[in-house]
């Protein structure tokens, strides 16, 4: 990408995914080789940088991602590339090419599933405890909305400053409740591949020893 490009992006609005805040782009930082390594921008008169690969970059705004949902989605793109591959293993298999090369890329893959496995293990640990902090977050507002309605009920706070209030609180529960579902989402994708991925693993191998077996026996 052409330095001329980088700015760009300067004055863009940027969205937290849930709304939390909004900014604006006003400079960038570059790596050692010219690439674009962290985005400059404004929160509320507060200067923040953040790596790039926390940000989906549209055409007119940027949307920052919280790094934990941003890691789930990156490695769910690597477990969808490596299904990918096993896909592409499973043909060449299939056109009779050199089994002793299949075993290497089968053996490849096996240690590409085992680091991804090992990394989704930690992972879902840390996106467990963010799942019950949120829940302790979201039971604590809506405690806040019940006394909220008892002052407003009883005429013990204005009209005015009651709504004010509990639209505020409403609107962040709301932001709380759709990390949440992409929590559980991101979690099920993963789990589920992992589980597939596994699978398709084990079919192969499965196959692969029955073949040499057949194939020893006609010696």
């Amino acid at each position: 990408m052409p330095l001329s490009t980088f700015y760009t992006l300067i004055g863009k609005p940027v969205i937290e995914k849930y709304g939390r805040f909004k900014g604006r782009v006003i400079g960038f930082e570059l790596d050692s080789e010219n690439n674009l390594k962290n985005i400059v921008f404004e929160n509320g008169g507060v200067i923040l940088s953040k790596n790039i690969s926390s940000f989906e970059i549209h055409d007119g705004y940027l949307i920052y991602l919280p790094a934990l949902i941003k890691e789930g989605t990156n490695l769910l793109n690597e477990y969808k590339d490596l299904e990918l591959f096993i896909e592409t293993l499973r043909k060449m298999y299939n056109m009779n090419l050199s089994r002793k090369l299949i075993r290497i890329y089968y053996d490849k893959t096996i240690g590409r599933f085992k680091s991804l496995s090992s990394r989704l293990s930690k992972y879902i640990k840390i996106l467990e405890r963010r799942r019950r902090k949120i829940e302790d977050q979201i039971e604590w507002l809506k405690n806040i909305t019940f006394y909220l309605h008892i002052g407003n009920e009883n005429g013990y706070l204005d009209s005015t400053l009651y709504k004010y209030s509990y639209d505020l609180v409403s609107s962040e529960i709301l932001k709380f409740t759709n990390e949440l579902e992409d929590i559980e989402r991101i979690s099920l994708e993963l789990t589920t591949i992992n589980s597939k991925i596994e699978s398709y693993l084990k079919d192969f191998q499965e196959v692969y020893e029955e073949n040499v077996e057949e194939k020893a026996g006609y010696t």
